[in-house]
């Protein structure tokens, strides 16, 4: 391989790559949305705001772009690459999706600004927390099984995975954009 294949195979992103920014990500805004359970469970007013945009991440982001994506283009590459208990776990990831999609729509119910009554903070709180313990265990089961089954296909079709997994989604606000939004979040919960 020459110098110049080499320099250009390093600077191409892996899907895991792609992947692993988008759940460093989803992690900054889970630690802020857990900080925001926490204090609305201890008595504190209820950051309509806040939730509001954690909420609009949670939707456009996580269930719109990244779950979308995994299961459209990183899911079926697991089934044809990957044994029966590997492909029993993307049974399961699938699941998780719409699961987590249900306790979204529930967690809907709070995008309206204003107070909470007490009934309604045991539910939110309920809510918030399972799907914040859903989401985690989600990502750390593609991680360890999932993710590494993705390396093993050559370097052209990884490639493409990636660019394909980068490809902005039309009329849904990407990455970066939405870094921003959660470095803001974390400076006002976490700071």
């Amino acid at each position: 391989m020459s110098r110049r294949q080499s320099d250009t195979a390093l600077e191409v992103k892996t899907p895991v790559d792609v992947l692993l920014a988008e759940h460093a990500l989803h992690r900054r805004m889970l630690a802020v949305f857990e900080r925001i359970v926490r204090v609305v469970e201890g008595g504190a007013a209820f950051p309509s705001n806040d939730v509001a945009s954690v909420l609009g991440y949670l939707r456009e982001f996580v269930e719109l772009v990244h779950q979308r994506r995994e299961s459209r283009t990183i899911y079926p590459l697991v089934m044809e690459l990957a044994d029966d208990r590997i492909a029993e776990e993307v049974g399961q990831l699938l699941a998780d999706h719409d699961q987590t999609q249900e306790l979204l729509q529930s967690l809907w119910l709070f995008w309206e600004p204003g107070p909470l009554r007490s009934d309604e903070v045991a539910v939110f709180v309920r809510f918030a927390k399972a799907y914040i313990e859903r989401l985690r265990r989600h990502m750390v089961v593609e991680e360890l099984s999932l993710f590494p089954a993705v390396l093993v296909v050559d370097d052209q079709r990884r490639a493409e995975i990636a660019a394909e997994l980068e490809r902005k989604e039309p009329g849904l606000t990407d990455l970066a954009s939405w870094s921003s939004v959660v470095a803001e979040l974390e400076e006002r919960w976490i700071a």
